[in-house]
């Protein structure tokens, strides 16, 4: 039957409020606040691999963790890329490998995407084919970026370049449902072709911004230089809809000014949602800086880390060894407020930075000094956490590793170096880098992924819950923390709003920190596009036999949309019992839609003749299985099932019959269940379904 929809029209939105982050307050982060829970080690197959390294992780929205990585096989085109998932005890779920025989890949950079899959970057070369994994591939180095599904699956791939080289920096979701790819590029044709950097006598890597939709085509892509090396690292999306990049530049020219000297600057750069420029800053010394990662400060700033070789121009306090971590805070229009070096008389690299529920911020690197701020204590180079305070002072450091290098440096473009931070759900973090240490837990031979987890210290903790809610129209909406948590001693929101209370303009993710004398709380809301409402709902009026067994609606229920029958049934399809009118209301919270059917049941002939059982076997006497009419049949369905629930058998034409056969082999003895629809010649549906044994 028409459908309705109901509803109000323009941008809508999908408030979700969760709040799951307490914790006690101190002056600034610092070591004592996080113990270590577990570390393990993940080894791909060690009658296969022959090393693995680790360069990405994320806390799930399940409370586990997904990461990204790399498998080295002990063949011709060895390199893989690897996706391991978590659940949040550290046991592995899948582990998967991805690449095949015409390509070798990389991935660095993993997201949980809004249907529940994941988006992953990586890079890619092929074996002189377009075909497999290779399909779309432009030559050389190419940007990979491979959409899964929840359990890993490929649901689709894209290959990003030009006939030159290309490296991967980092991908988010945008609010749209597409994506944001950020990396380098040194091509200037395929999907590069207004490279405006280029210059064939003097090629060099320009940092590229590249927009996809929710399929992975391009909607928009810009490059962004001078006339020597860009190379692109960490990218976050703002909250209006902006886009902040992190890398390290070569130039003094075109896009870039303010540089340091000869040796690559740390490079922070800033556009619209569109790829328009807005502002560039260098952060450097004469020395050579980079930056590997970027993340938003509840002050409407933002966090870099990387490393520096040198004192003077925006460093100080660096160690004097081969290289100091680095990290630089600077406000909304990127001036530098503070900076810290983090090291010793060796060498130490920072990949990551995270800001804390209490406005300090956890460093996570790698580093091979035995003194300094993070001294390597368990072997030759360790994995380290450094704290600092809200203003950049070192409060606290902890070490992990084993008795071999632990973490992972592989060369100049942000990819190699492997280690990682998150936030966790559980009030933690978790790190993720790679070991070759034997006495890591779980570990077998060579390198390996390898993760840390670390729990928060837990206080008086609390637990609060916010209940969800929809916002339906494009204006400006108001939100407001949960009565449970508002009279606190202090507020502070992303954008330090102060008070219980923000004013929201754009989809994106909003944390607010909440000081209520003995606990910290803080309170991360999603802004996000709703689900759309399905275009059928299944329903038509239908005249049956009496005693069958059917239903209407659908089978495959949407995740995110609501369903209520007038029976008060709440799932997409239902078994009708008796006559009537049954009608179906689906909405996603802002826009709703209904249908409806009369169900009317008939006395009807026996027109079908189903047998109870068959023996494929080959003598000529009920070698198959299938219905057989006794009067006129216009439609007709059949599908076989095995117990535990994959179709074994489906046809459409009551002619074709099953041989017991499955998957290209002999089908088990056993009992299988059928289902029959089929419409009679006066238009009367009629559904069968029952037990079939299989005997040989």
């Amino acid at each position: 039957m028409e459908n309705k929809v109901s509803g109000r029209t323009g941008k809508v939105w999908r408030l979700f409020a969760a709040l799951f982050l307490l914790m006690v307050v101190v002056p600034g982060a610092d070591a004592q606040q996080y113990t270590l829970e577990w570390q393990k080690a993940y080894d791909w197959d060690s009658q296969m691999s022959t090393g693995d390294q680790a360069f990405d992780i994320q806390a799930t929205n399940d409370n586990g963790y997904i990461l990204a990585g790399r498998t080295n096989l002990d063949i011709l085109w060895d390199a893989k890329g690897r996706v391991t998932k978590l659940n949040s005890a550290g046991a592995v779920e899948w582990d998967k490998m991805y690449g095949d025989s015409t390509a070798t890949c990389y991935l660095n950079s993993i997201r949980q995407t809004q249907d529940g899959g994941y988006i992953a970057l990586g890079s890619m070369t092929a074996m002189n084919t377009t075909t497999g994994m290779a399909s779309g591939w432009h030559g050389s180095y190419d940007l990979l970026v491979l959409k899964l599904d929840a359990s890993g699956n490929v649901q689709w791939h894209k290959c990003l370049g030009g006939s030159s080289d290309e490296e991967p920096g980092a991908i988010r979701q945008t609010a749209d449902g597409g994506y944001i790819v950020s990396g380098s590029t040194a091509s200037d044709d395929g999907d590069v072709p207004d490279n405006n950097h280029f210059d064939i006598n003097n090629p060099s890597f320009d940092l590229w911004l590249i927009k996809l939709n929710a399929s992975g085509n391009i909607v928009w892509q810009h490059t962004y230089g001078g006339s020597s090396d860009e190379i692109a690292a960490g990218t976050e999306v703002l909250s209006d809809g902006s886009f902040i990049v992190c890398g390290n530049t070569s130039s003094n020219d075109g896009d870039v000014s303010g540089s340091h000297g000869l040796y690559p600057d740390g490079w922070i750069l800033k556009v619209t949602s569109n790829g328009t420029f807005l502002w560039q800053r260098c952060f450097g010394s004469s020395g050579e800086e980079r930056f590997f990662n970027i993340v938003s400060t509840t002050d409407n700033g933002f966090m870099a880390a990387g490393y520096t070789s040198d004192n003077g121009g925006n460093v100080t306090g660096f160690h004097g060894g081969f290289y100091d971590a680095w990290v630089v805070k600077i406000n909304s229009a990127g001036n530098q407020e503070w900076q810290r070096t983090i090291g010793g008389s060796g060498t130490e690299m920072a990949g990551a930075v995270k800001q804390l529920p209490d406005g300090g911020y956890a460093v996570a690197g790698e580093g091979n000094s035995a003194d300094g701020d993070v001294p390597a204590l368990s072997g030759e180079r360790d994995v380290w956490v450094c704290y600092l305070s809200n203003d950049g002072g070192i409060t606290g450091s902890q070490d992990f590793g084993g008795i071999n290098n632990d973490g992972y440096y592989g060369g100049w473009s942000a990819m190699y170096l492997g280690v990682n931070i998150t936030t966790t759900i559980d009030n933690g973090l978790a790190v993720t880098a790679s070991t070759q240490s034997p006495d890591i837990p779980g570990f077998v031979d060579n390198s390996e992924f390898y993760v840390i987890k670390l729990k928060g210290k837990p206080g008086c903790d609390t637990t609060v819950t916010v209940s969800d809610t929809v916002i339906c129209n494009s204006d400006p909406f108001l939100v407001t923390l949960h009565s449970t948590i508002m009279g606190g001693d202090s507020y502070r929101w992303v954008n330090s709003v102060p008070g219980p209370a923000i004013t929201v303009v754009l989809p994106g993710t909003y944390f607010c920190n909440v000081l209520t004398g003995c606990n910290f709380h803080t309170d991360t809301i999603h802004v996000l596009l709703p689900v759309a409402l399905p275009q059928s709902l299944g329903l038509d009026n239908v005249n049956v036999c009496k005693g069958s067994d059917f239903i209407i609606g659908n089978k495959e229920s949407i995740k995110g949309i609501q369903y209520l029958w007038n029976t008060g049934e709440r799932q997409s399809f239902i078994h009708p019992e008796k006559e009537g009118v049954y009608t179906l209301s689906v909405s996603n919270g802002c826009d709703s839609r209904d249908d409806s059917a009369n169900v009317t049941f008939m006395e009807c002939n026996q027109c079908l003749f189903v047998p109870n059982a068959f023996s494929p076997d080959g003598d000529g006497l009920n070698d198959v299985f299938g219905a057989r009419n006794l009067c006129e049949i216009k439609s007709f369905q059949i599908q076989v099932y095995n117990r535990w629930g994959q179709l074994v058998f489906n046809a459409n034409n009551i002619a074709e019959k099953w041989d017991g056969t499955y998957n290209n082999g002999v089908a088990d003895v056993g009992a299988y269940f059928y289902q029959i629809s089929f419409t009679s010649a006066d238009n009367t549906i009629q559904y069968r379904k029952g037990e079939i044994m299989l005997i040989r």
